[in-house]
């Protein structure tokens, strides 16, 4: 027991930097710190010795490099700016001078890992007012020890991404609002890992076609060293093409992104795949399968209907790596797409597929 215990601790865990001034806020940082370690995640903070400390330099700047370190910063703003970093210099005034907190935050930009950012209530108020009035130096904004702040605040939402800002009245409301945001971290890190599997599946299948490929080609020209008759030739030619077909068919059909359309659109796999080579469209591949147009929905574009929704997004990124496929498939071989699309065996399996395509589609 002793050992799995002592594997459990030193499994890698995820770092979260809770950054917030200490006075005013100390109760949230608590439970902010529980709610963490509740996640299996380790929080670094200040209070608690958590934060290596370098007795030749400033503490701030130990704070500093710890964010650095870290894979997910928290920041908490509350009515207080926080006293000022250690390199400012002394004479500096109220309105130029940085906080320690804005400093941690500038250091976790810069490092691009994911920021949370929490702002109370009533300085959010206050920071409306401001946006109102920033030209004017007679506002007073009782919710705030410092004007500072608020500027503190128009430089984060300035910011062209990464910077969410989410209102609290209690901890609660932020509770919640990191739970769903760190499930939806996780299942894009899932989807990820998805389409780099895909991606890995795409370059080995590629690798065997090609083999086939230079087979096929030694096969052709032994064969032409025998001084076949032309009508010969043909037939070998064609009879080539069509094996060839069949080839990149069967491959295209047994690649991941196939699996994924078929079960998200509940449509047999050889009509995803007959679609995906006839169709240049997304729409027109939706269309065969029987999805009709993609309306609009609170999340973006959807086809089908409640419950039976699949996000438009992610189909056109499914099909766009299917077809990228074929296009990896077909290259090598020298096969005329439009041609490929002519040939009777191909129609007939569209034609065929077009029959058992997903049920309830429009005609």
């Amino acid at each position: 027991m002793s050992t799995v215990n002592a594997t459990i601790r030193l499994m890698a865990r995820p770092r979260v930097f809770l950054s917030s001034t200490y006075y005013g806020l100390e109760h949230v940082r608590d439970q902010l710190g529980t709610f963490i370690e509740q996640f299996g995640f380790e929080t670094v903070r200040f209070e608690l010795g958590q934060v290596p400390y370098d007795h030749q330099r400033p503490l701030d700047e130990s704070c500093y490099d710890e964010v650095g370190k870290c894979d997910i910063f928290i920041l908490v703003i509350g009515s207080r700016y926080g006293s000022a970093a250690s390199d400012q210099g002394e004479g500096l005034s109220r309105e130029a001078f940085e906080s320690v907190t804005k400093r941690e935050y500038k250091r976790a930009a810069s490092t691009d890992i994911p920021i949370f950012i929490f702002v109370e209530k009533p300085v959010m108020e206050a920071y409306r007012t401001f946006e109102a009035n920033k030209h004017s130096l007679e506002i007073e904004y009782p919710q705030v020890d410092d004007a500072q702040l608020l500027r503190f605040l128009a430089e984060i939402k300035a910011e062209p991404r990464n910077n969410p800002i989410q209102p609290f009245e209690h901890f609660d409301d932020i509770g919640h609002w990191l739970r769903e945001q760190w499930a939806g971290l996780f299942q894009s890190m899932l989807s990820s890992r998805r389409q780099d599997k895909t991606l890995a599946d795409m370059a080995s299948q590629l690798t065997q076609l090609q083999v086939v490929t230079s087979t096929l080609k030694a096969y052709t020209e032994k064969l032409a060293e025998h001084q076949l008759e032309p009508e010969d030739v043909t037939a070998l030619r064609d009879e080539e093409a069509l094996i060839t077909y069949r080839r990149v068919f069967r491959a295209l059909d047994e690649h991941a992104s196939i699996a994924v359309l078929s079960r998200d659109t509940q449509s047999p796999r050889f009509a995803v795949t007959s679609a995906i080579i006839a169709f240049d469209d997304n729409a027109d591949v939706a269309r065969h399968l029987g999805l009709g147009e993609a309306h609009k929905a609170t999340d973006g574009g959807v086809y089908g209907s409640e419950p039976d929704t699949i996000s438009a997004d992610e189909f056109g990124v499914f099909c766009d790596i299917a077809r990228e496929f074929f296009g990896s498939l077909v290259q090598p071989f020298g096969v005329n797409v439009d041609t490929l699309r002519r040939s009777p065996e191909f129609q007939a399996t569209l034609v065929a597929s077009r029959q058992q395509r997903r049920k309830g589609g429009d005609e």
